[in-house]
């Protein structure tokens, strides 16, 4: 798909952009061009390892400088979002960016870790720590969590079904001994 905006008003408020986008089954590709007091060339992919988890890359080239963009999202819900990447500028220098999403509503919280875009350390460190620590926190603390809780759903279904059961069959216990001097008075006649 592809789309054409225009802004018309004074010379600092007016642009033009021209965005097209390619959705794939496991991947969407866009390209931006924007023309106006900020002019920049950008694209973004985002490959999507299953329904809840994607990685998003995004490279821009404009009048504002050169960035790189790399980064996780894992949608907990059809309207939450949690977002974690790092971002290098040559300008702003290395960022770590955590990124809330609810309801259309973005909540964004920038963290500069150097001003040098070259301090090649920290941004391997912001580009390889968030992944790791999610993978570390989803493996040893979020999946124990979700697994105990599971279990212990479980067990109260089963104990609400065994109390079922016992119900049901005493239950049944009565209407048997309710009948039971009929079926003796029929079996002896």
């Amino acid at each position: 798909s592809a789309s054409l905006t225009w802004v018309a008003g004074p010379p600092n408020a007016s642009s033009m952009g021209f965005s097209v986008s390619h959705r794939g089954s496991k991947y969407v590709l866009t390209g931006k061009l924007d023309l106006g007091l900020v002019t920049s060339l950008s694209s973004r992919l985002t490959y999507l390892s299953n329904e809840n988890l994607s990685v998003k890359v995004t490279g821009r080239i404009g009048t504002s400088g050169v960035d790189a963009e790399l980064g996780l999202a894992r949608r907990f819900s059809p309207t939450n979002t949690l977002y974690a990447g790092s971002a290098v500028s040559l300008q702003g220098g290395t960022a770590f960016k955590v990124r809330y999403s609810r309801a259309g509503q973005v909540f964004e919280f920038p963290i500069l870790l150097t001003g040098d875009c070259r301090d090649w350390e920290v941004l391997a460190a912001a580009s390889i720590v968030p992944p790791l620590a999610s993978f570390l926190l989803m493996r040893y603390v979020v999946g124990p969590l979700k697994r105990w809780q599971r279990r212990r759903a479980d067990l109260a279904a089963r104990s609400e079904h065994a109390e079922q059961l016992r119900r049901e069959a005493n239950r049944a216990a009565a209407e048997r001994a309710l009948l039971q001097p009929v079926a003796q008075r029929k079996a002896a006649a």
